[in-house]
């Protein structure tokens, strides 16, 4: 599965993505934390509307995941940040392959670039908490891959 965008190596990708996803499972918050994080919650849990202009993506795609059966709200949600901020090493994976090639003597250097970058403090900060950053990056990222390797 490679999100529909061009990776020659999907099992090195995914298995960084899965990687950076278990340090963030591992270090996220488990209760509430300061920012926006307990107005998202509240607004994803709710099906409500958040301060101006809202977030109605963050708070639809919230909604499935503050009902995960036996599962609290915050956990649920913080893991939907978790995911959202692992799933950017798709995207990434994939310009990075257009930049810089995607033959196996770059696989390994690439995969630990991802996974530091993905534990690095700008990237794993808004990904241990409720946060909207992770899925509007990823949604960012994945859209620019794709016109990159879907030209026209």
């Amino acid at each position: 599965m490679r999100l529909g965008l061009r990776i020659a190596h999907p099992g090195a990708a995914w298995l960084s993505a899965t990687g950076t996803f278990a340090i963030y499972l591992l270090t996220m918050a488990r209760d509430l934390t300061f920012y926006d994080s307990p107005e998202l919650a509240l607004v994803a849990h709710q099906l409500g509307v958040g301060h101006p202009v809202g977030q109605p993506l963050h708070t639809l795609v919230g909604w499935v995941f503050a009902h995960i059966p036996y599962v609290s709200v915050h956990v649920g949600l913080t893991m939907m940040s978790a995911l959202f901020g692992a799933m950017c090493a798709l995207p990434a994976w994939s310009l990075a392959e257009r930049l810089g090639g995607s033959s196996w003597s770059t696989v390994w250097i690439r995969a630990l670039v991802t996974v530091g970058v993905g534990a690095s403090l700008i990237a794993w900060e808004p990904s241990g908490r409720v946060e909207v950053y992770t899925l509007a990056a990823f949604a960012a990222l994945w859209s620019i891959a794709f016109a990159a390797d879907h030209p026209g």
